[in-house]
């Protein structure tokens, strides 16, 4: 998350920076490697998740400039 300050010290929001899209934990898990092994969730689990990004596109103008799966496969590549 990230803190902008609204004019003075006292007054600060916390702003979600994410991608915007719907991305499943199956998904993510393949993104990230082939060797994996899928168990059965746990009670409360969620198979996906979505960041309403609104509020930081109004605040600060930002959307994000590429999509979650490129920005992931950029990133593995800078820490290889």
């Amino acid at each position: 998350m990230l803190s902008r300050v609204w004019g003075n010290d006292q007054a600060k929001e916390r702003l979600i920076i994410r991608s915007g899209e719907s991305i499943s934990v199956k998904e993510l898990a393949d993104m990230i490697s082939s060797r994996h092994v899928h168990v059965a969730g746990r009670k409360g689990d969620s198979a996906a998740t979505l960041a309403d990004i609104s509020k930081i596109k109004t605040a600060l103008g930002w959307s994000p400039e590429i999509p979650f799966a490129q920005g992931l496969k950029e990133l593995k590549a800078l820490t290889k």
